[in-house]
């Protein structure tokens, strides 16, 4: 009776519901993909499989693999199998029968020349041990294409065991070392003779090398800085047996460097210095300090990369040097660019050596371009502050560069950008002319110094103000004349304000400067500076406010001013609370 009963509800489930599903079928847009697949491979010819071959992303289903596989076996254009076998490589997972009938094509000497080396990076991939012997084969051939095409594949493969293979096979037909491969060695195939192996030239030679360095494999080192230390290895297997070993991380090999930064050759010097700066390691940082003295400018860059990369705030002062003084441009900006990318530190310091001059387009531009390769909140201030008080030209500098910039840190100023171009066309529809001066963007508000045209009344543009606020979509606008200047300054509020941290204010040099007797941080300005006052010049204070207007957080931000300058031998306090609510 029970099951009477289950089979009845589930019966009516399905007449009350019809739309749902018992079954887990695919959607009608997959399955119309399938139908299309299918009728390619099957009724297509070879043109639109070689196209089909090129497009197609993903893995098939094992039965369109089938009859893509039976397309293969049946194709008449060379150009088609190329196309096939390059989809099959992509491929992370195969049948066996097309992993086994593609190594039996390969090694074939029947088999078209073009094909076969297409299908060497097959093998390289999909093979078993004896593919990868066969690629190790192929390097002893006399055509350079050939062992070109397998030198590149065997680069590719996973890098165990071929990483071994490939280490013992160089080993055994160097001239350029000293042979000590030995003889039981188990990596190494023993079908090898040596009467028919032949030494590499440089080119095949430093493909392979450079994949010692990408896979970091730490047996090579030892063989690669022989490589180094021969003194008839060719000049490009010395870069790439340096390259190599900065990519392994083998700090032994550093002294090696060094001297190398001496050699003859412009590029073995270059790549020295290159590998060199790639180690973020202390015990590479003295060798920086003679490359920022080295005579070609390259190689002074690279010190600077080196520096950057390890932190190096100990060279601060010789970046300024080099960011000051150097003769060649390159070592300039990229000197001024490992400032950048020390933090407030770097920034700290170059804004003391910039001090109150105006800068030249060029150096805005290396600044803009430095916070764009290392974006930081703190950058982006500083390219703020820069943008905010520098001339129309430096803008124009600033912008061409910041524009490219995708990095959310410089949202402020492409803001500050935006908001400017709207101002000035919101002006020229209420007919007022003139040009922007410049913007300047505080914690709450920003300020824009408009300088109407020639005959512009005053009182006209302000009494736009509320018309302004609606077109630029503000809660309000205030507007006035500037003191002494021919420009009048027009206020917006931002969209978001921003917290200040009274940190900011006694890192400032506003306050650390002072000269006050009793200095005291009031907070920012409308432009986010740092305003101190001296309470020497005040000795009665009221503070008063409604509740929740921040008194409190105002005496505790006067008391801190006062703890951070003084000591307890230059200022005491004396406290008195007659409600007990602070103390």
């Amino acid at each position: 009776m029970k099951l009477c009963n289950l089979r009845f509800l589930l019966i009516l489930c399905v007449l009350i519901f019809p739309q749902i599903s018992f079954s887990a079928e695919k959607p009608e847009n997959e399955i119309e993909d399938e139908f299309t697949i299918k009728d390619t491979l099957l009724y297509g010819i070879e043109s639109e499989i070689q196209g089909f071959a090129k497009e197609q992303k993903n893995e098939l289903s094992e039965e369109h693999m089938n009859i893509l596989y039976e397309r293969y076996l049946s194709s008449v254009l060379i150009q088609t199998k190329i196309e096939l076998v390059r989809y099959f490589t992509k491929c992370e997972k195969l049948p066996d029968n097309i992993k086994n009938y593609i190594f039996e094509e390969a090694i074939n000497e029947d088999t078209n020349k073009e094909l076969r080396l297409i299908e060497f990076s097959f093998l390289a991939k999909h093979g078993n041990q004896d593919s990868i012997n066969y690629l190790i084969e192929q390097l002893a051939e006399n055509d350079i294409i050939t062992q070109q095409n397998a030198a590149t594949a065997l680069a590719k493969a996973p890098n165990d065991p071929t990483a071994g293979l490939i280490l013992e096979y160089l080993k055994s037909t160097d001239s350029t070392i000293i042979n000590d491969t030995t003889d039981d060695s188990e990596d190494f195939d023993e079908e090898y003779d040596e009467s028919e192996q032949v030494e590499l030239s440089d080119d095949i030679k430093t493909i392979l090398l450079r994949a010692f360095g990408e896979w970091k494999y730490q047996p090579a080192t030892d063989y690669l800085k022989q490589l180094i230390e021969s003194e008839i290895s060719g000049k490009f297997v010395k870069m790439y047996a340096m390259s190599s070993l900065a990519q392994i991380g083998d700090l032994s090999s550093v002294e090696l460097m060094r001297e190398k930064l001496g050699d003859e050759e412009v590029k073995v010097r270059e790549f020295a210095a290159a590998s060199l700066a790639s180690f973020e390691n202390s015990a590479v940082l003295p060798i920086y300090m003679d490359m920022l003295r080295h005579n070609d400018a390259k190689i002074r860059v690279y010190a600077c990369q080196g520096i950057a990369k390890n932190k190096d705030t100990t060279k601060i002062d010789l970046l300024i040097y080099k960011f000051q003084k150097d003769p060649d441009a390159s070592v300039k900006n990229e000197a001024l660019w490992t400032l950048l990318s020390m933090g407030n530190a770097g920034i700290s310091k170059l804004k003391d050596t910039l001090g109150e001059k105006k800068l030249p387009p060029t150096t805005l531009s290396s600044i803009a371009t430095g916070t764009i390769k290392n974006p930081s909140a703190e950058n982006a201030a500083f390219l703020k502050e820069l943008y905010e008080g520098t001339d129309k030209v430096g803008k124009k500098a600033i912008e061409r560069i910041v524009y490219r910039t995708e990095s959310h840190f410089l949202d402020p100023i492409l803001e500050l950008l935006l908001q400017s171009e709207k101002l000035l066309e919101v002006l020229k529809d209420f007919s007022i002319k003139g040009v922007m001066l410049q913007s300047r963007s505080g914690p709450i508000i920003t300020l824009h110094e408009f300088e109407p045209a020639a005959g512009t009344k005053s009182s006209r543009v302000i009494g736009l103000s509320d018309d302004i606020a609606r077109s630029m979509s503000a809660v309000s606008t205030r507007i006035s004349v500037i003191p002494g200047k021919n420009a009048m300054g027009i206020e917006l509020p931002n969209k978001q304000r921003e917290t200040i941290y009274i940190r900011d204010l006694i890192e400032s040099t506003e306050y650390k400067n002072s000269k006050a007797q009793l200095p005291m941080i009031i907070g920012s300005d409308i432009a986010g500076d740092a305003v101190v006052a001296d309470l020497a010049k005040m000795p009665h204070l009221l503070v008063a406010g409604t509740t929740g207007s921040g008194k409190s957080v105002a005496i505790n931000t006067m008391i801190t001013s006062l703890l951070y300058k003084m000591t307890p031998d230059q200022c005491k306090f004396i406290m008195i609370d007659p409600k007990m609510l602070e103390l």
